[in-house]
C-alpha cells in the first residue's frame, strides 16, 4: 500500500514528489543542462531547493554519482539537503549497493559521509537485513546510527522474527539494543499482542525489559 511504501522508505520522500513542478515547461526539465544552468541563478530558497530536488532525482536515474555530488554542491545544508540525498541513496542501494556504499563512503565531511552511510544501511534493510544491521555498525553511537536501528530492527521483525530478536538482545548498549529492542517488541506486538506482551515480560528485570515493554 501506499502507506507501507513511505514507511518502508523511512518517509524520506515526504514534502516532494518525483513529478516536475508545474510551474515550468516540461521542457525545462527535458533540457537538464539548460535547467541547470537556470535553476542555479535561482535564490536560496524553499522553490529553488525544491527544483534542484526534482532534477537530482531525475538525473540520478542515468548517472547517481554526478546527480548526487551536485545535489550536495548546490543545496545548503539542512533538512532538504538530507531530504534529497536521502531519496539518492536510498534508489541508488537498490540499483547497485557497491557504488552508493562507495560513494557514501567517500564524503569528506563526517556529518555527510555518516548520514548516507545511514541511508545505504535503511536501504539495505528492505532486501538484506542481516547486511543492513552489520554495516550500520560501522557509524559511530549517536542518532543517525539509532534511528537507523530502529528501523531496521522494525522491519527485520516484521521478516522474521525469530532472527531479529537474536539480533537485538545480542547487541551492546553501545550498538543501540535499547532501540533495537524496543522496535522488536513493537513488531511482535502487530503480529501478536499477548505473545509480545509473554515476551516482553520475560526480558530481564531493567532497561532491556523496560524498552520491550515499551515497543509492545
Amino acid at each position: 500500500s501506499e502507506e507501507d511504501e513511505t514507511q518502508s522508505n523511512g518517509g524520506y520522500t515526504e514534502g516532494y514528489s518525483n513529478d516536475t513542478d508545474s510551474t515550468f515547461p516540461d521542457s525545462f526539465y527535458a533540457d537538464r543542462s539548460l535547467a541547470i544552468r537556470l535553476v542555479e541563478l535561482l535564490p536560496d530558497g524553499d522553490a529553488r531547493n525544491g527544483i534542484l530536488h526534482l532534477l537530482a532525482v531525475q538525473w540520478a536515474n542515468e548517472d547517481p554519482d554526478a546527480a548526487a555530488t551536485w545535489a550536495l554542491e548546490q543545496i545548503p545544508a539542512g533538512h532538504s539537503r538530507d531530504t534529497t540525498l536521502q531519496v539518492l541513496m536510498w534508489n541508488w542501494t537498490q540499483r547497485d549497493r557497491a557504488a552508493a556504499t562507495q560513494w557514501a563512503e567517500s564524503q569528506a565531511d563526517l556529518s555527510v559521509r555518516e548520514n548516507a552511510m545511514a541511508d545505504v544501511a535503511l536501504a539495505m534493510a528492505g532486501t538484506d537485513p542481516i547486511a543492513a544491521a552489520e554495516y550500520v555498525q560501522r557509524l559511530a553511537p549517536g542518532d543517525r546510527k539509532f534511528n537507523a536501528i530502529d528501523s531496521i530492527a522494525y522491519r527485520w521483525s516484521l521478516k522474521d522474527l525469530a532472527a531479529s530478536t537474536t539480533w537485538a538482545l545480542a547487541l551492546s548498549v553501545e550498538q543501540g539494543r535499547d532501540y533495537a529492542v524496543f522496535q522488536v517488541g513493537a513488531g511482535r506486538a502487530s503480529g501478536d499482542l499477548a505473545a509480545a506482551l509473554d515476551w516482553a515480560s520475560q526480558q530481564p528485570a531493567g532497561v532491556t525489559r523496560d524498552n520491550a515493554l515499551g515497543g509492545v
